[in-house]
């Protein structure tokens, strides 16, 4: 968001007639999960001032939200943290009239990452979030009127025990379930 003017805005603008959205990975509202896990530099209120920017062009925001972003965070945490990032994104697109949609991504430890690193330290203190719980946060936050989709891929980076399918609770059920969210939302 620290890259998003105005001027550039008018000047994507000017040789579309579609509708244009800025694609930007928020992570979480937490400043010490922000700084010292993930390594974002960003303060909150540099994407703050983005958000204004697209208020003033008419531009939607997706915004990348990550599900359980420290590896030491308890699944009743994880689910918190994410409903608490999700509000403070809302609210703020609201009060610059800005069409919001959440990509709500349930963390994995991705191979040969400090995260993931970790996680591994961490030992049983470690778990992959729960894909139910990830489902319930994006429900609450649909019945409010947020479009949230899930991100349901590890991209490759992770093996299979540090994504969603290792968490003890996790259930083909919830997995069909956020796949039918999703396709929900697409069309």
């Amino acid at each position: 968001m620290e890259f998003v003017n105005d001027e550039i805005l008018n000047n994507i603008k000017s040789k579309t007639r579609r509708k244009i959205a800025i694609l930007a990975g928020f992570e979480t509202l937490d400043p010490e999960i922000r700084s010292n896990i993930l390594g974002r530099r960003q303060d909150v209120s540099i994407f703050e001032s983005g958000i204004e920017v697209l208020g003033r062009s008419k531009t939607d925001l997706i915004a990348y939200v990550l599900y359980k972003p420290s590896p030491l965070m308890t699944d009743s945490a994880a689910r918190i943290e994410a409903s608490t990032t999700i509000d403070f994104l809302a609210a703020a697109c609201k009060r610059n009239g800005v069409n919001l949609t959440i990509r709500l991504n349930p963390m994995y430890a991705a191979t040969g990452t400090p995260w993931h690193d970790e996680a591994m330290a961490a030992g049983d203190a470690y778990s992959p979030p729960l894909l139910s719980d990830v489902v319930e946060v994006a429900k609450e936050k649909r019945a409010r009127g947020i479009p949230v989709y899930l991100g349901l891929t590890s991209e490759g980076r992770a093996t299979n025990n540090t994504t969603y399918k290792a968490h003890p609770g996790h259930t083909k059920e919830s997995l069909k379930q956020a796949i039918s969210m999703n396709m929900s939302l697409a069309g």
